[in-house]
């Protein structure tokens, strides 16, 4: 049995980073919108990173966009902050 005090401490540590983690994608969003940051990542790039099958997945359960120009050949791209985001969720067990 986990002691009152060390749930209670728990809590207040994941609530302290999912305030920062909130924070930092809100910068993130802003410097975007201001053009200051290039937020799009190619798909190559997107499964090295984060892992094919992890990105086939998110696309799958509809969790992110994957954008694709009209003609045959564009390059498919991603929203880096939608995949760290969902990325996040997961390794903090707050999406199955």
């Amino acid at each position: 049995m986990v002691p009152l005090q060390n749930t209670y401490q728990m809590n207040l540590i994941e609530e302290k980073n999912l305030r920062i983690e909130a924070g930092v994608m809100a910068v993130n969003i802003a410097l975007k919108r201001l053009g200051l940051i290039d937020d799009d990542i190619s798909q190559r790039e997107a499964y090295r990173v984060f892992g094919e099958a992890k990105v086939r997945s998110w696309i799958n359960a509809g969790l992110v966009n994957r954008v694709k120009g009209e003609a045959a050949n564009s390059k498919a791209t991603f929203s880096r902050i939608e995949l760290e985001t969902i990325q996040t969720l997961e390794t903090n067990r707050k999406l199955k």
